[in-house]
C-alpha cells in the first residue's frame, strides 16, 4: 500500500519535471556508498545478519507487543548494527548477490529501528497495532507516527499551508524522535537525507522524503 502511494506519486513528480536533473553529489555518494560495501571484507555473513533481523522482529515485534519486549527487540537491534559494521561482501563470477543482500540488509536493520521505536511511541491498542500493557484505545492518540532518523528533526510545514501540519508530541527513544502529525496534507515534506515510517492510524496514510 505504502509503495504503491510513493511509487505513484514520484511517478507523477517526476513526469512533471520540465528535465531530470541529477546532482553529481548523490550520484558519487552513491557510488562511494557501492564502493565501500564491495571493499568490506570483515567476517560477519550478510545473510546471517538478515536472517538475525527478521528473528529480532518475528520474537519481539510480532501481532502482540509491549514495552518489555520492544525494548529487548532494540536491544538486540544494537547488537546486529554492531556486526553490520563487519561484514564481508564478496561477489563471485555467480553474480553480486552478495552486495544486494547487503543493500537489503542496511534497508531492513533501518525499517526494523523505525517499527520498535514508532511502536513504543504508541502507547495504545489501534488496528494492527495491538500492545498488551496498553490494550485500549486512546483517543489522543488518534494521529499517525512520523520516525525520523538523521541529524534534523521535525517536519518542514509548506509556508502556504501552515494548518496541514499540527506537531502533537516530541519525546522519542534511542536518540532519535517520533513525531504525531495529526492529519498531515500533501504540503507536508520532510529533509531528503531523512528516512521516514509512518505508523498505523485512522487518517490518510503517506510517506515523505
Amino acid at each position: 500500500m505504502f509503495g504503491r502511494i510513493v511509487g505513484q506519486a514520484a511517478a507523477a513528480y517526476s513526469a512533471a519535471l520540465p528535465a531530470q536533473v541529477r546532482s553529481a553529489a548523490a550520484v558519487q555518494t552513491a557510488r562511494d556508498e557501492i564502493l565501500g560495501l564491495l571493499a568490506a571484507d570483515g567476517d560477519e555473513n550478510v545473510r546471517t545478519l538478515q536472517r538475525a533481523i527478521r528473528d529480532t522482529m518475528t520474537e519481539h515485534a510480532g501481532v502482540v507487543r509491549d514495552d518489555h519486549g520492544l525494548r529487548a527487540g532494540l536491544a538486540e537491534l544494537n547488537a546486529i548494527e554492531t556486526r553490520m559494521g563487519d561484514i564481508g561482501v564478496h561477489p563471485d563470477i555467480a553474480g553480486y548477490q552478495d552486495l544486494a543482500h547487503a543493500f537489503d540488509l542496511t534497508s531492513a536493520a533501518l525499517a526494523a529501528r523505525a517499527t520498535l521505536e514508532a511502536a513504543l511511541e504508541r502507547r495504545e491498542t489501534r488496528g494492527c497495532h495491538n500492545r498488551s500493557d496498553y490494550p485500549e484505545l486512546d483517543p489522543a492518540l488518534q494521529v499517525n507516527l512520523v520516525w525520523v532518523a538523521g541529524r534534523r528533526r521535525g517536519a518542514r510545514v509548506d509556508s502556504a499551508n501552515p494548518n496541514r501540519y499540527r506537531g502533537a508530541h516530541a519525546g522519542g527513544v534511542g536518540g532519535r524522535q517520533a513525531r504525531r502529525v495529526d492529519r498531515p496534507g500533501p504540503g507536508v515534506t520532510l529533509p531528503a537525507d531523512d528516512a521516514v515510517l509512518e505508523t498505523a492510524g485512522p487518517v490518510t496514510r503517506r510517506c515523505w522524503r
